[in-house]
């Protein structure tokens, strides 16, 4: 198959790329973007530039220099030309991601969330171009998650989970340390 990952840190891809390479059999990898489009730059030039995250409402994609890339680029051996017949990029808007969420919903009666969506959009490319394609696209959260985006785009509320609503009444704790490992440990 070809699997579509929605892609910020491309912690998710690099692990997919990481079982590929044990052996998982897999034909294409695709980097579902937002408007952060640092890695589908570096795809497509060679030149990686790091930039100044954009404010997204798929937000846990806004990344403007994503980590794990170091490790994706130390697997092909720094070489962008062994990367890019195994990892393509496609980029998405705001707007597209709302008409993707809007058709999900309407048309196939799955309610995604935005960074879903990216996903659903990126696979949908790759199906334009070619029907035949296998295409799996991960789905990375509930929708519940980011009601906020997702409510007035799709115009009803949506139901949160009995495990998610729960984890979310719970009292926020944080504790403040010093870089310390003792500290850490305690």
């Amino acid at each position: 198959p070809v699997i579509c990952v929605p892609s910020g840190n491309f912690g998710n891809i690099c692990a997919g790329i990481m079982a590929w390479r044990s052996g998982l059999p897999v034909k294409h990898f695709i980097a579902a973007c937002n408007a952060n489009r640092v890695v589908p730059d570096y795809i497509s030039t060679g030149n990686y530039m790091p930039q100044q995250a954009v404010a997204t409402i798929s937000n846990a994609m806004d990344v403007g220099d994503p980590s794990n890339l170091e490790r994706i680029r130390w697997m092909f051996g720094g070489q962008v030309q062994t990367l890019r017949p195994v990892v393509t990029a496609s980029v998405h808007t705001d707007d597209d991601v709302r008409r993707a969420l809007r058709e999900l919903d309407a048309s196939h009666g799955y309610l995604a969330d935005p960074h879903t969506a990216i996903a659903y959009l990126g696979a949908t490319e790759v199906l334009a171009c070619d029907p035949e394609v296998h295409a799996q696209c991960l789905a990375t959260a509930h929708p519940a998650k980011f009601g906020d985006v997702v409510e007035p785009i799709i115009g009803r509320p949506v139901t949160v989970p009995a495990p998610l609503a729960d984890a979310m009444r719970r009292p926020r704790i944080v504790e403040h340390i010093t870089p310390d490992l003792a500290q850490l440990a305690a």
